[in-house]
């Protein structure tokens, strides 16, 4: 005779007769359903298909390529947390490593020049405000345009263009504008960078457009007019390496020494040459 025992989850036969002989039924036939056997049809269907080797090697691969992703990820950001502690970002453009150089040639000169005597000016910045003067005005765009035609020229001692260059739409109308900004036997400083990346503010129209190597800004400087006294440069391979994803701040650990293949900033230093001097360096070709 056969008793139908309910279970927590579902219904499980269990053979009295078994029970009444002696023969306690197992855990495992107690927990067994019962139900009729699948038919051949579906049995064949549930035939679990072999894997392929084929199938295996990609499902391998597929893994492996996975892990290295992952891998990658961990080590991108491993170096990226360690290249923040090595090469610190700059909160000021006067922190930044790759101008340590350049500022101080800049400041040397100035300084020879006594600008308490000077009236000096700045296109687009106002770092050398702090410098005595006998005037000082800082020429920012787009209230001024340096490529734009000059309504006044011939007003200041020294005019100081520093990291706008590369900025310009057209530098050959901007250099010839530094010339006309100075009086004659005037003083133009211009700097510029090279190996560093693009870098652009498009929310105030500030695009990225050039680049100039210590040859090439002499040359632009000489067509425009100017008398070029000195040109500089100033890099090396760590500092590029630094400044690729942020402006690194200059630390006393990180070297300072030039590898002039690897130029990070350019400048050069120039005067409009006196009037009644002739010059004929803004005509004649100038040969590398």
């Amino acid at each position: 005779m056969w008793s139908l025992v309910r279970c927590p989850r579902r219904a499980v036969v269990v053979h009295r007769a078994a029970t009444s002989l002696g023969n306690e039924p197992t855990t495992r036939e107690r927990s067994r359903p019962h139900s009729k056997p699948l038919p051949t049809s579906t049995r064949r269907a549930c035939k679990v298909r072999p894997v392929t080797s084929t199938e295996t090697e990609l499902r391998r691969a597929s893994n492996r390529n996975m892990f290295l992703r992952g891998l990658r990820g961990t080590a991108m950001r491993v170096l990226d947390w360690g290249e923040r502690r090595v090469f610190p970002e700059a909160a000021l453009a006067s922190e930044h490593w790759l101008r340590v150089t350049m500022d101080r040639a800049v400041d040397e000169y100035l300084s020879g020049l006594g600008t308490e005597q000077l009236a000096g000016a700045e296109i687009s910045g106002n770092a050398h405000a702090k410098r005595l003067w006998s005037s000082f005005q800082s020429l920012d765009y787009p209230d001024f345009d340096l490529c734009a035609p000059l309504t006044a020229g011939g007003r200041f001692d020294v005019v100081i263009c520093e990291q706008v260059l590369e900025h310009v739409v057209d530098p050959y109308a901007a250099v010839a504008n530094l010339r006309g900004l100075v009086r004659p036997g005037g003083h133009v400083i211009v700097t510029t960078p090279f190996l560093v990346r693009v870098h652009e503010l498009a929310e105030y129209g500030l695009c990225d457009y050039w680049r100039f190597t210590p040859r090439g800004l002499r040359v632009l400087l000489e067509r425009a007019g100017l008398e070029v006294i000195d040109v500089g440069s100033w890099g090396n391979r760590v500092c590029v390496q630094a400044n690729l994803s942020r402006w690194s701040a200059y630390r006393a650990w990180q070297p300072l020494r030039n590898e002039p293949d690897v130029p990070l900033q350019v400048w050069a230093i120039a005067r409009r040459p006196p009037e009644g001097i002739a010059s004929d360096v803004r005509d004649r070709s100038i040969l590398p």
